[in-house]
This record gives C-alpha cells, structure tokens and sequence, in this order.
C-alpha cells in the first residue's frame, strides 16, 4: 500500500500528522512505535539501536522512551543530551525523523 502523498504546504507543526500515523499504524504493523534511536559519545562515535516509543505528547512535542542510565545510550545522553530518531512503517511506504534535545524524566514524570 502507497502512502498518500505529503499535505502541501507541509504544517508548521508535524506532530499532529506523526500522530495520526502512529495511530494508523499500530493495529496494523507490529512494534509500531520501535524506532532507530541513535546518540553520540562525547568523541564524535554514533552510536543506535531500536526503542519503543511509550508515550507522545503533540502539544508538548515529545516522545518518551525508556533506558538505564548506566547503559552505553543512557551513559552517552549523561553527556551528549542529543538523540535522533527514525521510525519506519513499511506497509505504508512512510518514515519520519525526529531529533533533538534529550531529557532525563524523574521518576513518575511520565
């Protein structure tokens, strides 16, 4: 199935559109909300590895994964608080890119 194509002019605020995608695509692609994931270590060395997306907030603009703080990407965003994010959804020929400043959410924030 080919996605629809893009709206033009693209909205100044994607989100609500990734939103209505990720709602499409769960009950249809498996891991719907896994995507590529990747940080940097302070020396320039990237580094990914797929996440699942627990949560999203359109209005707020961000996505929340889990990690351990003592695990390379935990270690990595300790001190390069940067991430870039890929999701894929095959069936729907679509992919969207995120990235940005990354923050640590204490516990019971999200």
């Amino acid at each position: 199935m080919a996605a629809p194509p893009l709206p033009e002019p693209l909205p100044d605020n994607p989100l609500p559109l990734v939103k209505s995608w990720i709602d499409e695509a769960t009950p249809r692609v498996r891991n719907a909300t896994a995507m590529a994931f990747a940080t940097v270590e302070p020396d320039g060395r990237p580094s990914a590895r797929m996440v699942l997306c627990r949560g999203f907030d359109v209005d707020a603009g961000w996505f929340v994964f889990y990690t351990d703080r003592t695990s390379f990407k935990g270690r990595d965003l300790e001190l390069v608080p940067r991430g870039a994010g890929v999701f894929y959804w095959e069936p729907f020929d679509r992919q969207v890119r995120i990235e940005g400043p990354v923050t640590f959410a204490l516990d019971g924030d999200v």
